[in-house]
């Protein structure tokens, strides 16, 4: 409590900096109390090793997964894996990884946004199917 106003003061610390998702001195929540993260858009290499993506609102940590052979699809637009989880828990929206695929092979990456109330989605398809999570990461994030 603000003792020269008397108005509550949010302690809620996952707030994050950004004022459009600081807390509401009203009932001390904050709009990501309860979200999971939306879809990570906009990866973009940077270089040959490193690449970044547009941070997520509510999202404290990223999940990078990584698939090394070429993508297989299973039916409807849906692929059978999009890799295992290969970093976990980044707090910056970007990743390095200068492993070579083997000849003949393509490494395709997808990024989850992650939060106390669960990992983020994987998107969807062209065809309108949501991207299944075969191999989560092991990870609930930790607390900022």
């Amino acid at each position: 409590m603000d003792h020269a106003t008397g108005a509550a003061i949010c302690a809620d610390l996952d707030c994050g900096s950004d004022e459009h998702y600081e807390c509401n001195p009203a009932n001390c929540s904050c709009p990501c109390d309860n979200l999971i993260p939306s879809e990570v858009v906009n990866q973009r290499w940077l270089s040959k090793v490193r690449h970044t993506w547009d941070p997520k609102p509510c999202a404290t940590v990223y999940n990078v997964y990584r698939e090394t052979s070429p993508l297989l699809r299973c039916g409807g637009g849906v692929a059978c894996s999009y890799g295992p989880c290969q970093w976990s828990g980044l707090v910056a929206e970007n990743a390095v990884d200068a492993t070579r695929p083997l000849p003949g092979k393509v490494q395709y990456y997808l990024i989850t946004g992650e939060n106390l109330s669960g990992e983020g989605t994987m998107g969807m398809t062209s065809t309108a199917m949501p991207r299944p999570n075969v191999s989560p990461c092991p990870t609930p994030p930790p607390h900022p």
